[in-house]
């Protein structure tokens, strides 16, 4: 059953990896995104100062009650860089003090996304027999990243920034990288972070040809089954929507609803909105 001391569990997994991402991220040769990461309190803000000034990269996670008093530095902080500020919410940090506090300097909510969680299972999937999931090396991180950015159609002018920050996540020894094949030909891409026995399905994406066939839900339960293989008690995925695909497949595969996340944002840090 949920309760808050569940709900912080599963919060503080869902935030370790985009630290752990972006902490690899800056270890980048050079760090050549500028990415600084600065604790203010019990929060956690990281920006890049050399990447697009809106990216979802410049954010804050682990903002706490008791930090309303510090939204002002954090504020500071992002406009002395010029970036838009993105700050990750749960409802157990969602107070009245911390919403007007934000509401007051301009945050305004973005569109929700979706925590599931549920129980690891060792329950292998069914797959069709065209079909091949395997487990690939750090070393092939460039061309899973390149998956990734296909399978959610990244585009523009921002796709470049956007893979080499995310290498950081791919590269990590904890988030493990699946790829699956349709007939011996790259379809889909899903990762595994593991932390505090806490297994996390990470950025499942399949390429546009190969959709509906029912690849991300193997990707999904191979995941889970892996992640109950390596002594995690649960299992947790987010979305960045409300009745997605992802969140509907991850429902199949036994996972249910913690609760909806929020992200405030503030586009008044950006000079260039100002």
């Amino acid at each position: 059953m949920m309760t808050r001391q569940l709900a912080s569990r599963l919060h503080q997994a869902l935030t370790s990896l985009t630290v752990a991402g972006l902490s690899s991220a800056q270890q980048q040769p050079g760090n050549p995104f500028g990415i600084e990461i600065r604790r203010f309190g019990s929060l956690t803000a990281i920006l890049a100062a050399r990447a697009p000034a809106d990216g979802w990269w410049n954010r804050v996670v682990g903002l706490q009650p008791a930090d309303a008093a510090i939204v002002d530095d954090i504020v500071a902080f992002y406009r002395e860089h010029g970036r838009r500020c993105h700050v990750d919410l749960d409802p157990l940090t969602l107070t009245e003090a911390i919403a007007r506090r934000l509401a007051a300097r301009g945050f305004y909510p973005v569109a929700n996304g979706t925590l599931l969680y549920g129980l690891a299972t060792a329950n292998m999937p069914q797959l069709q027999p065209d079909v091949e999931i395997r487990e690939i090396g750090p070393d092939q991180a460039a061309r899973f990243a390149e998956l990734w950015a296909d399978g959610f159609e990244v585009a523009g002018d921002g796709r470049a920034a956007a893979l080499q920050i995310r290498m950081g996540w791919f590269t990590l020894p904890e988030n493990r990288r699946y790829v699956a094949y349709v007939g011996g030909v790259a379809a889909a891409m899903a990762a595994l972070f593991i932390h505090d026995r806490v297994g996390h399905l990470n950025v499942g994406a399949t390429l546009p040809t190969f959709r509906g066939r029912g690849i991300h839900l193997a990707l999904t339960n191979r995941r889970v089954a892996d992640a109950a293989r390596a002594g995690c008690d649960l299992v947790i995925g987010d979305t960045g929507g409300f009745g997605t695909t992802s969140q509907n497949n991850m429902e199949r595969a036994g996972l249910r609803i913690a609760y909806t996340r929020l992200t405030m944002v503030n586009p008044r840090c950006s000079r260039t909105e100002n």
